[in-house]
């Protein structure tokens, strides 16, 4: 029998925050750290790996700056490992641009120092996409060190085969194999082994661990635990060596020929299924305002100060960086995930509010700057108010009604607008809300300014908006509708009925819609209802509790009222009062007698033109332990549903088709010939129900007050507003769609990449630019790409456009650009040139293989207002 190597691996699991706050988290990481340096400086052999981030390091030395010099020494001997990531990430609910733009952070970080770790290491992310082994591979990373996800069964080294076919060594390891835990009720807590005899032990046990025995001849043994120090004297433990996880790699990769092969996502380790599941929706209001902050920043300041270079000749990538650290500090496994205490999460709304002040901010300068050089002298006028300027963020045209504002003082504010574009066509156009507002206003010039506006929300028939483009459109005042559209919608109030071209809603009287699809002929009846019931878990899963009521808001008494009805816009709003159990009681042992009063009021929104049903919930949740979720009976039993995912769009079958499952912006199911779609944001979690309806659940709210269940009778204080109470607002739609034997047609990613994204518009006057009054920048002609960004190189040196292909084959693509771009090169995701692409007649051709994900940079004239 082959002797088994024995590989010592020493680090600390160094959870930026947690259960206490940053700051006082890194006070223990800093003294972790500490030790670390001063090991490394008596005891020349000893090797330390931190954790696979760079955070914690920037966070160390920002308080003890005189040992940077100390640190580059050990990192550049090998002996302090650093990297690959910025923080250790949570990978199934951030999009998927951040896990890229963690990688990007954490080797320029520790570049300054050394070399960054090659390792792929993820121990406690809870859960794997698809698309990692593509994205490791796409920044030279060829292996995966991880301790959840793997199905049962599966040995400790395997080959993992992403969605892409890239494949990489994996390694599903316990993180923290050196640790003894009070695992009776944690009074004593998790520490390190204290001596020799304590060590051996945990060599025979790792020797011996049921499960966890690798194809390849070695014993890994891991110090290693959340925050906690390195013994301090390592060497009296008797520890023969210690190594690095690539010395493990090194020699698994020698048995590879042995490996089994796991495919796509990794979700199916009991810890997962059982423990972790229901952090895709805790403190969902974290999730919903990660959703507002990704989009302002990585939708709309980045691809708008990249296009309007031309006229500031500035970019501001020192705040879009900031912009960046803030929102990926907030991406964090235990962050994001919402399974922190309640310090941790209030000061992650903070982060939240500060990226986007400074996104917002630079969206909006930008666009006025691209406002400012577009040539809208066809809107002057004697009666004239101005221009609207709108900027469509997705690769393919928006043909639906979209919803602008119009902002003027309040002294010269018409009541109504007649709105045309620069062909002179009408573009009907709805005052949805109009209201006053005070504010104090700054800009580069000059500061203070009171002022007093008029501000009006509308819905507008524009006409096609170009792909990755801005139109203009002259504002004049106008008698009110007087350019009603041909299609506008046929509302009866007496039947609460709507109608347009692709469906009629109606709206019964126990708060559900009744959707007819005009291109299936199907009627979809009972949509939107709500399920209430008891959850005794705790913030990571959800536990019903064993006989707990369960409440139906079909049952509730709604007040209906339709508060607009055309010709552009119906919107429809359902109140009702909704009585439920405060609380549990007991260890989750049932829900308590005394009962308040919640709240749903929810408008649904109708659109001329359009098959999207859209719906603005708002909860008012007064209950404890619980979960709400919103249904949607489609009666279509498939054996597949679709969700997307990071860089993916995920066709999930077998295990993996009921139960809760993640998703980024949409799921959907289909049968042979139609299928009905949910799109949403920032609600990331769903569930196809086994319930011979075919039932989509959208998960919308849960409560609960302890971090674990099996360790707290009832609550602890840190995680009191884990329970979510008070208002939440938040956004979804209904969309039918006919399809041809369950495929899911590209239509279907196009309107919930519309939804989920939006639009930004801003007003300028009548003036000549160099910027046609109806522009697409770049236009995808064919593929069926999803753009994941655009924006500055990392260099500076180039514009960079990242897509990926969502489908399981190969297809054309072809760009119609209007960028005067010199050259245009193919680019892997760490923005090294692979190959030159050629630009022929403003068009870029080019291949995208199955599941692919494609960088490319366009060189030369960064934008089309220079030339």
């Amino acid at each position: 029998m082959e002797k088994k190597k024995l590989f010592v691996v020493c680090s600390s699991h160094l959870d930026r925050e947690w259960y206490v706050s940053y700051e006082q988290t890194r006070i223990y990481i800093d003294g972790v750290i500490n030790r670390v340096l001063d090991i490394l400086a008596r005891q020349p052999d000893y090797r330390f790996m931190l954790d696979g981030q760079t955070s914690v390091l920037e966070d160390y030395l920002e308080i003890y700056p005189e040992r940077e010099e100390e640190i580059a020494r050990f990192v550049q001997e090998g002996r302090l490992l650093i990297g690959p990531w910025y923080i250790q990430p949570d990978e199934c609910l951030p999009i998927g641009e951040s896990i890229a733009r963690n990688l990007l952070l954490g080797e320029k970080i520790s570049r300054r120092y050394g070399e960054p770790m090659k390792v792929g290491y993820v121990p406690d992310a809870f859960g794997h996409i698809s698309q990692l082994p593509q994205i490791f591979t796409q920044f030279g990373i060829h292996n995966a060190f991880m301790s959840r996800g793997c199905p049962p069964g599966t040995a400790r080294d395997f080959i993992w085969k992403g969605a892409d076919g890239s494949e990489l060594t994996g390694m599903y390891y316990p993180y923290g194999t050196c640790t003894i835990m009070d695992g009776a009720h944690m009074r004593k807590g998790i520490r390190l082994v204290e001596n020799a005899q304590e060590f051996q032990d945990k060599i025979k046990e790792a020797e011996n661990m049921a499960g966890y025995q690798p194809v390849a001849p070695f014993t890994l043994l891991t110090f290693n635990g959340d925050m906690l120090p390195p013994p301090e004297d390592p060497a009296a433990l008797g520890v023969p060596s210690y190594d690095n996880l690539s010395d493990c790699f090194a020699l698994s990769a020698q048995y590879r020929d042995q490996f089994q092969t796991l495919e796509g996502e990794l979700r199916e380790s009991p810890d997962i299924v059982y423990n972790l599941q229901d952090t895709l929706v805790s403190r969902v209001y974290l999730k919903l305002e990660n959703q507002r902050a990704q989009d302002s920043l990585i939708r709309f300041a980045e691809p708008l100060n990249a296009l309007a270079f031309g006229a500031t000749k500035k970019y501001p990538a020192g705040f879009l960086a900031k912009s960046w650290k803030y929102l990926l500090e907030n991406h964090t496994h235990d962050g994001i995930c919402g399974c922190s205490g309640n310090d941790v999460c209030n000061e992650m709304m903070t982060r939240f509010q500060k990226s986007r002040n400074i996104s917002d901010t630079y969206a909006r300068v930008a666009l006025e700057a691209l406002a400012a050089q577009t040539d809208t002298r066809f809107a002057a006028a004697e009666n004239g108010y101005g221009t609207l300027v709108v900027f469509n963020p997705q690769p393919f045209a928006a043909d639906e009604p979209v919803c602008v504002e119009f902002v003027y003082p309040s002294s010269e504010a018409p009541e109504a607008f007649r709105v045309t574009d620069s062909d002179g066509h009408a573009c009907p156009c709805q005052i949805t809300a109009a209201r006053d507002r005070e504010f104090i206003r700054s800009d580069f010039k000059s500061v203070q300014h009171f002022a007093k506006d008029r501000v009006f929300q509308a819905v507008l028939q524009a006409g096609p908006l170009p792909a990755f483009g801005i139109k203009a459109f002259r504002l004049e005042k106008a008698a009110a509708n007087e350019n009603a559209p041909e299609d506008a919608l046929l509302v009866s109030k007496e039947s609460r009925t709507v109608e347009n071209a692709y469906i009629t809603l109606s709206v019964a009287d126990n708060g559900t819609l009744t959707l007819t699809d005009k291109a299936t002929g199907y009627v979809y009846r009972d949509l939107n209802y709500f399920i209430e019931e008891g959850d005794g878990g705790d913030a990571y899963i959800f536990n019903q509790i064993p006989g707990g009521s369960v409440h139906d808001s079909r049952s509730l008494r709604w007040d209906i009222e339709f508060l607009q009805d055309g010709p552009l816009q119906a919107a429809c709003r359902l109140k009702a009062e909704w009585e439920l159990p405060f609380e549990m009681t007991g260890h989750a042992a049932g829900r308590s007698a005394q009962v308040v009063k919640n709240s749903l009021e929810y408008l649904v929104h109708v659109y001329a033109g359009s098959p999207v049903v859209r719906i603005q919930l708002h909860v008012d949740n007064r209950s404890k332990d619980h979960r709400i979720r919103a249904y949607f009976p489609t009666s279509i039993q498939s054996d597949h549903v679709w969700a997307d995912g990071q860089f993916s769009l995920e066709k999930r079958t077998g295990s993996r088709l009921h139960g809760t499952m993640p998703q980024q912006t949409f799921c959907a199911v289909s049968g042979e010939q139609r299928g009905l779609a949910i799109l949403e944001k920032g609600l990331h979690q769903y569930d196809y129900l086994d319930d011979g309806n075919g039932t989509l659940a959208l998960s919308i709210i849960r409560g609960q007050g302890a971090l674990y269940r099996g360790f707290f009778e009832r609550y602890n204080d840190e995680y009191s507003e884990t329970q979510c109470l008070g208002g939440f607002d938040m956004e979804y739609a209904i969309y039918p769609f006919a399809t041809q034997g369950g495929a899911l047609p590209d239509i279907v990613l196009q309107k919930a990449a519309q939804f989920n994204t939006g639009l930004r518009s801003t007003q300028t006057g009548s003036h000549e630019g160099r910027i046609p009054a109806c522009q697409s920048f770049l236009a995808l002609e064919e593929g069926g790409l999803q753009l994941s960004s655009f924006k500055l190189s990392e260099d500076g040196s180039r514009i960079v456009a990242r897509f990926h292909n969502p489908r399981a084959i190969s297809v054309q693509a072809r760009l119609a650009l209007a960028l005067p771009v010199d050259s245009a090169v193919r680019m892997n995701m760490h923005e090294d040139v692979l190959a030159a692409l050629p630009v022929t007649d403003g068009r870029l051709a080019f291949e995208a293989g199955p599941c692919e994900i494609v960088t490319l940079g366009f060189d030369g004239v960064f934008s089309p207002l220079e030339r």
